[in-house]
């Protein structure tokens, strides 16, 4: 099976992720609207790690309005951003997604993504796992 890409608006894909959230659908233990956040790509290459970091938990939460830059740091995933056990599992595949674009045989493991308590706890730990040429 060959792989495909599909290049949607993001006000298509914002509509379209509300919508399936509605569904109790899941692919393998994930509700299918998580499923296409965890496999979407988006191109923020050019963005500060911290930036990229921060747009994944918005994106995670079911925010695509807020600013990355704007995400304070001491912000609490739980209670804060409204993190639950599925979005810590969609946590631990994005943050290790990301780890390894820097560092291939660097990973998150589901332990490290669940100890993240606030967002600047995800960024710290990206921090620690690669070595970076720009300020955090």
């Amino acid at each position: 099976m060959g792989k495909y890409t599909i290049q949607i608006p993001e006000t298509s894909y914002k509509k379209l992720h509300k919508k399936l959230q509605k569904y109790e659908i899941k692919i393998g233990n994930m509700k299918i609207g998580n499923f296409l956040i965890a496999n979407s790509v988006i191109d923020d290459t050019g963005n500060r790690i911290a930036t990229r970091i921060k747009r994944i938990v918005l994106h995670i939460s079911g925010d695509f309005d807020s600013k990355p830059e704007d995400l304070q740091s001491g912000f609490e995933l739980k209670t804060e951003l409204r993190y639950g056990f599925e979005e810590y599992l969609l946590l631990r595949k994005r943050l290790d997604q990301l780890v390894k674009e820097y560092d291939n045989g660097a990973r998150i493991s589901a332990r490290e993504a669940n100890d993240c308590i606030i967002v600047g706890d995800c960024v710290d730990l990206i921090s620690s796992k690669i070595v970076l040429n720009e300020p955090v």
